[in-house]
């Protein structure tokens, strides 16, 4: 993802999260090392992600945000929560 990850993002990213469990897709990644920006509904729709993925047959990891979105994980404590990584993942291993 690059730029802002707000409000007007929210619906496109939940529509493709739909699908995800009928595509059978192991792995939901959310690259936010381009994000310039992230409002508490984007951060809101990547916890429900993860929390849906904890009752379905996939697993969503996060490729570790810079700057100030870095800041709102840390402050929020998001990351806690999120399996955070620090480069994008390769196919099959999350080491």
């Amino acid at each position: 993802m690059t730029g802002e990850f707000d409000q007007a993002c929210v619906g496109r990213v939940e529509a493709a999260l739909k699908r995800v469990s009928a595509a059978q897709t192991r792995r939901v990644v959310f690259d936010l090392q381009g994000l310039s920006s992230l409002d508490s509904r984007g951060l809101m729709t990547i916890l429900r992600a993860n929390e849906w993925a904890r009752t379905e047959p996939f697993e969503v990891v996060v490729v570790r945000p810079r700057g100030l979105v870095s800041r709102l994980f840390t402050l929020t404590r998001a990351g806690e929560q999120l399996t955070i990584l620090d480069h994008f993942p390769s196919t099959g291993s999350l080491a």
